[in-house]
């Protein structure tokens, strides 16, 4: 008995060739997270020069050769991981520049609580940021410089309503790169601190009560600053 021939536009696959090009294609953006996360952690602890694809593909669990195909290059991949994050390290710097039609201490009261609850949610960031800033990474310089070009201007546009409240009386003169310098100083010190409460008070500290304790007292101290 002879089998039947298949028509000439029947397609001819193996079992379940549908169903894994399928998975294969669902993989895709699985695969890219992974190696993004891994890329993120390696960078992170270990900086641009200290990182290595080797072992970020090893993290994501894919091969080198996969890595590359997605990225290319580990500049490509050190551009892609920062992307994300430098919007975000503009979204903690300039949340003191919004709302600039507002009340001062409205205005400074919402970009205190921006700003910690960013740095909150990106404790890394800021350390790497700076180590890098240290090391002149070209890279990092170049995506910095494109995102935070309007910051000289906003800066001086929150001295205009300083200088001009305490003419006025409503708050005492103070200087406004100084005053972001101590804002920014005050967050980064409460979360970076972190490690240090958890060893000072064991590890079952409630973590989100002290960091709502030490915010509650930046906008305290800032305020009192800032009274006339």
């Amino acid at each position: 008995m002879f089998m039947k021939k298949p028509a000439e536009n029947q397609r001819i696959t193996q079992p379940g060739a549908e169903c894994q090009e399928t998975a294969e294609g669902q993989d895709k953006p699985n695969t890219e997270e992974l190696i993004l996360k891994a890329a993120e952690r390696e960078f992170f602890s270990k900086g641009y020069e200290g990182a290595r694809t080797t072992a970020i593909a090893a993290e994501a669990g894919v091969t080198h050769a996969m890595l590359h195909y997605y990225f290319r290059t580990k500049e490509n991949l050190f551009e892609r991981v920062m992307a994300d994050k430098v919007t975000v390290l503009r979204e903690i710097l300039t949340g003191f520049f919004r709302d600039d039609d507002v009340d001062l201490f409205y205005r400074l009261r919402l970009g205190i609580d921006r700003h910690f609850d960013l740095v909150a949610a990106n404790p890394e960031l800021p350390m790497f940021v700076l180590r890098e800033a240290q090391r002149d990474s070209g890279i990092l310089r170049r995506m910095v410089e494109a995102e935070f070009g309007r910051l000289p201007e906003m800066l001086c546009n929150l001295q205009r309503q300083i200088d001009e409240g305490a003419r006025q009386g409503e708050n005492a003169p103070v200087d406004a790169l100084m005053l972001i310098v101590d804002i920014v100083s005050l967050d980064l010190f409460a979360v970076m601190s972190v490690p240090l409460v958890k060893t000072v008070q064991g590890p079952d500290v409630n973590v989100d009560n002290y960091l709502k304790m030490r915010k509650e007292e930046i906008i305290t101290t800032i305020m009192k600053r800032l009274k006339p």
